[in-house]
């Protein structure tokens, strides 16, 4: 159980950099599209933050236009950049899908601090 959390919490991570990175934008120019400060964004994807939030997730889901979920998905997701200035989005996840977010996302806060 544990690895799978320390796995999740992995590949967050590593996601996070890789699409950055693929839609060739720097920390900066992200955290200003998913409406986050800058140091907060570079906290996060350095793995400094010891909670995440579900809402934080959504932002950044919401950035590349996909679902909270596929940003733990094994495989990387096809994405596309938001459009600045758009600001409605729809959080159509599933009670299910937000349920096991929700107790992933604690217990890899939980594994954090034990850290």
């Amino acid at each position: 159980m544990l690895c799978f959390v320390a796995q999740a919490l992995h590949r967050f991570l590593t996601r996070l950099k890789e699409l950055r990175k693929r839609h060739g934008l720097t920390q900066e120019q992200f955290s200003e599209l998913a409406g986050f400060g800058y140091k907060y964004y570079q906290s996060l994807e350095g793995g400094r933050k010891r909670e995440v939030r579900l809402s934080t997730l959504e932002r950044v889901a919401r950035a590349y236009s996909i679902e909270v979920f596929e940003l733990l998905a094994p495989e990387s997701p096809k994405t596309k950049l938001r459009r600045a200035g758009k600001a409605k989005y729809d959080t159509h996840l599933s009670l299910w899908k937000c349920i096991c977010l929700h107790w992933a996302f604690l217990e890899l806060s939980r594994l954090w601090q034990l850290r």
